[in-house]
């Protein structure tokens, strides 16, 4: 708890002048706001104690002080939730007061919202608001009032200013450490079973094609979570966050039990489809089998993963990650080779320490969620959904999926694309797509860093400090990505290429993809970070129109052109990739600076507070009927 110090005296003993003059307020670290309160409720000045605003008119309020109890109220209402009668109470006495000393509508704002703060448990927080002009005489000038507004509108913005709780470095690494180790399990897995026989890789592929299409499955509603619930914490309503946490694992339970139940029993099916070859057909379809039985386990991982990182316990999902990894390695030396005694079973062995290793992760992530959250896990609500709740997930989700699917079909296609130019063009490409993997990495963790930082800060309503943390993530990806990609010329990108090949062809054609990287990159992770920032903010539907109309409107057709029609082959179609990035990327700019974000932030907000109103408007009416 904090408390707010007003400095006051009676009103009839000032002039008109030094009623534009400063007030001093400042909320610090303790607990006398309520010494503040009872202070005024004694009589200072004539105040009582402020009630809620409806019942302000008969508590003995004159018409003024009624007045300025609503100016406080509604200056307060964008900061706190609106059942929080508490804030609102403090924000109204301290409003009260104020105006009694003489104060201003915007002096009277700024100590209300300062209150409301205080009495919300906003830790850090500090008003002080001077002005220079502290000797403005009846005649000052227009300019002398603008400047003494101008220093009460600078010393309300530091509301607004907050330092976070974490930077975005404590929370980019672990996020790209996480998903580095999470594309280095299917690495792990081909490269142990090469070792066995390049059959035994082939029969990996189906099943690996099926586990990243319910990746993206189960990620198009955990996305949402992640930003609602980050939203929710911004404006501290832990109520809210508690719902999330229920009805994200409720979800993903019922999703990864039919994705898992459909896996299973249409396995034959699907290798069926694919054309897999007759002489893997059966290790492929037992390997798909026996895969399955980890969409549940897998699903529930990645919901608790996205729940932590709302809650900026961004290492916790990084550490059970790793132990996923070591199972997997430990699992997978002993199913291939027999050590210890254990059978050899091949690939199925992989399948089975896929499943092990995502079964005994859901046992440390549940723990760390009650844990990290303080939250106790009803089973019961886990099935209880609100449309309004769900409608907020997928308002996040799906543009968020539909954007991945976009350029997933587009990289498919334009593939297909490569294939048609040779062998060595299409290994190339694939080689290359790995070594820009690692960019792309670091483009989606500073990307998601920034994401939970906006989501939190537009939650509580800080616009500016989510633009400033926009601005300084932009500015550090956009230096660490530059240094990055003009080392791939000067000789990192023959060293990584050399990592999966020493094929002279492949060489040849991978050092002028170096060039276009140098160019391609600083585009992407422009546009990853504001894409995000848009998703964080509620802005979701511009960023997916827009990758639709990008993706298969320039990179596509040029990619085509240059590389068939010009014959300048894998580097025309890699030309085409870079120009998309940089027309979603400078599109992406231009609907920041826009400022429609900030209209979205707040619809989300109003509609938040909205579905606490009715929650407490039915509360109300179901504890009257019951007295």
């Amino acid at each position: 708890m904090q408390d707010i110090k007003t400095n006051h005296t009676s009103s009839q003993n000032l002039n008109p002048a030094e009623h534009e003059q400063v007030l001093a307020h400042s909320v610090n670290q303790s607990d006398t706001l309520a010494q503040a309160l009872a202070h005024a409720d004694r009589g200072a000045t004539g105040a009582q104690h402020a009630p809620s605003s409806q019942h302000a008119a008969t508590s003995g309020w004159s018409p003024e002080q009624e007045q300025a109890a609503e100016v406080g109220r509604e200056a307060a209402a964008p900061i706190v939730v609106a059942t929080n009668e508490h804030a609102l109470d403090a924000a109204q006495m301290a409003a009260v007061m104020t105006a009694q000393a003489g104060g201003s509508k915007p002096l009277q704002e700024a100590a209300a919202v300062a209150a409301a703060a205080a009495a919300a448990g906003n830790s850090g927080i500090a008003v002080n608001v001077t002005t220079p002009e502290a000797g403005l005489n009846s005649n000052a000038s227009e300019q002398s009032v603008a400047a003494v507004a101008d220093a009460v509108d600078a010393s309300i913005e530091k509301l607004d200013l907050e330092e976070p709780q974490r930077s975005l470095l404590s929370l980019t690494w672990p996020i790209f450490i996480d998903i580095s180790l999470h594309f280095a399990t299917l690495i792990i897995n081909t490269i142990m079973v090469g070792m066995v026989s390049v059959k035994a890789v082939a029969e990996l592929t189906i099943g690996n094609q099926v586990f990243d299409l319910a990746l993206i499955i189960f990620n198009f509603f955990n996305i949402g979570v992640c930003v609602v619930c980050a939203q929710a914490l911004g404006a501290n309503n832990k109520r809210l966050a508690r719902r999330l946490i229920h009805v994200g694992l409720g979800i993903n339970i019922i999703m990864g039990t039919l994705v898992s139940l459909g896996i299973f029993f249409c396995s034959g099916l699907i290798v069926e489809v694919m054309r897999v070859p007759p002489e893997i057909a059966e290790s492929s379809h037992n390997y798909l089998k026996i895969l399955a039985l980890c969409f549940l386990p897998e699903a529930i991982c990645l919901v608790c993963a996205a729940i932590l990182r709302a809650h900026n316990c961004t290492r916790d999902a990084m550490y059970v990650t790793l132990v996923i990894n070591l199972i997997t390695i430990c699992g997978n030396t002993l199913f291939l080779f027999g050590y210890l005694g254990v059978p050899v079973l091949g690939v199925e062995g992989v399948a089975v320490s896929t499943v092990i290793g995502r079964t005994v992760a859901c046992f440390i992530f549940v723990p760390l969620i009650i844990a990290r959250t303080k939250t106790r896990i009803i089973p019961r609500f886990m099935f209880i959904f609100s449309r309004k709740v769900l409608r907020s997930i997928l308002s996040i989700g799906l543009p968020g999926a539909g954007e991945n699917l976009s350029w997933q079909s587009q990289y498919m296609f334009m593939t297909g694309v490569v294939a048609a130019m040779g062998a060595i063009p299409l290994a190339t490409h694939g080689i290359y797509m790995q070594v820009v993997m690692v960019l792309m990495i670091f483009s989606a963790s500073i990307g998601m860093g920034t994401e939970l930082l906006v989501a939190h800060y537009t939650g509580a309503m800080k616009l500016d400090l989510a633009n400033r943390q926009l601005i300084r993530s932009v500015k550090i990806g956009e230096v660490a990505t530059i240094l990055l990609t003009f080392s791939m010329p000067l000789g990192t990108g023959a060293v990584l290429i050399s990592l999966f090949t020493d094929d002279a062809g492949v060489m040849a054609l991978a050092s002028t993809l170096f060039i276009i990287t140098v160019f391609q990159e600083p585009g992407r992770i422009l546009n990853v970070i504001i894409i995000n920032s848009l998703r964080a903010t509620g802005d979701t539907k511009f960023p997916v129109i827009m990758a639709v109309i990008s993706m298969w409107g320039i990179s596509v057709p040029l990619g085509c052109f240059l590389g068939i029609y010009m014959e300048w082959g894998l580097m025309g179609v890699w030309i085409g990739f870079a120009a998309d990035e940089w027309v979603r990327g400078i599109a992406m700019v231009l609907r920041w600076r826009s400022k429609a974000w900030q209209k979205a932030a707040r619809r989300v907000y109003e509609q938040t507070l909205a579905q606490e109103r009715n929650r407490a408007q039915l509360k109300t009416a179901a504890q009257a009927s019951a007295a």
